[in-house]
C-alpha cells in the first residue's frame, strides 16, 4: 500500500536546546525509492509576540490624540535535510528570516470646545 502523495513521514518530538526547538522527520519517498532525514529549527516563542494597544496623548487641555496600533513579529526558522537532495527535491537548507509588521488601525484627534 503506497500513500497517495508517495511519501510517508514520522515526526520526532521537539528537542529543547536553550531558546531553540529542534525536530527531526524521518521519511520515505516511494516514487524515488529512498529514505530522507529532515529537520526544523525554531525558537521557543513560535510565531513571536502579537501586541494590540490603545494609546492616548494629551497635547493640550482641549486637544487629545488617540491611536490603536498592532504589532506582530515572526521569528526566523530554519528547515533542511541531511544528505542527498532532500525528501521533496528542495535545496538543502531553507531559511525563513522572519519579520515585523506594524499597523496603526485608527487615529483620532479630539478637540474639546
Amino acid at each position: 500500500m503506497v500513500p497517495e502523495t508517495g511519501q510517508a513521514a514520522v515526526f520526532s518530538s521537539k528537542i529543547n536546546i536553550n531558546v531553540f526547538r529542534l525536530q527531526f522527520v524521518l521519511g520515505y519517498n516511494w516514487k524515488q525509492h529512498r529514505p530522507s532525514l529532515d529537520y526544523r529549527l525554531t525558537t521557543k516563542w513560535g510565531d513571536g509576540p502579537r501586541l494590540k494597544r490603545r494609546e492616548r496623548a494629551q497635547v493640550s487641555d482641549a486637544f487629545q490624540l488617540r491611536a490603536k496600533w498592532n504589532m506582530q513579529a515572526h521569528f526566523p526558522d530554519l528547515e533542511g535535510h541531511l544528505g542527498g537532495s532532500g525528501s521533496n527535491g528542495n535545496t538543502a537548507v531553507d531559511v525563513d528570516y522572519g519579520g515585523v509588521s506594524f499597523e496603526i488601525s485608527q487615529l483620532d484627534a479630539v478637540l474639546e470646545i
